[in-house]
């Protein structure tokens, strides 16, 4: 009996860490787009799956063990300590979250499966109707809440596929999330 109560305290603690790391509504994302100029009534595609945390945390730091790149970008934001601690608290998270449609509730997206892209049956359902593509990650909170950092990845429905692949760092004002950096990924560019 003891032993139970044990794994439902454990459970129910588990998911009430997580539930406090992530952000209520994806305001900053909407925030982002409007500042980006992305066309709200304009159809676009966001891959179902959120992108992990641990690709948006690599970028942010800059370098991981496994590349041999001796000349990437750390932003001056980056510091030591406060990374360690966001790390500690977003990496750990494995599970595979989907965005829906009430995530972004004033934009025109599909919602594709990432199983399935850039196959020869995607291609010949959208070879006539291109459209952008974004691959988004759950937002990080970064530095006691000043800084939100989430990674969002952009291409297109045709064969060209993934063509930028970035984390973008936002801080608050006057209720409004406004963009301090963008981060392009090392590998890719």
């Amino acid at each position: 009996m003891k032993t139970k109560l044990i794994l439902v305290l454990i459970v129910v603690n588990s998911f009430v860490s997580c539930a406090q790391t992530n952000l209520k509504n994806y305001q900053c994302i909407e925030d982002y787009l409007e500042s980006r100029g992305i066309d709200n009534k304009r159809q676009a595609m966001v891959i179902k799956e959120k992108e992990k945390n641990k690709s948006a945390l690599r970028i942010f730091y800059g370098g991981d063990e496994i590349s041999n790149y001796s000349i990437n970008y750390r932003t001056p934001l980056f510091e030591e300590q406060a990374w360690k601690i966001m790390y500690k608290t977003y990496s750990a998270d494995t599970i595979v979250k989907h965005w829906k449609s009430a995530d972004f509730p004033n934009y025109n997206f599909i919602f594709q499966n990432r199983k399935g892209l850039w196959t020869f049956n995607f291609f010949d359902k959208y070879e006539n109707n291109q459209m952008d593509v974004y691959f988004i990650s759950e937002p990080m909170y970064y530095k006691n809440d000043k800084y939100i950092i989430f990674e969002f990845s952009e291409g297109i429905t045709g064969t060209s596929g993934i063509q930028r692949n970035q984390i973008i760092i936002m801080t608050k004002e006057k209720d409004k999330w406004k963009v301090v950096e963008t981060v392009y990924d090392y590998i890719l560019h």
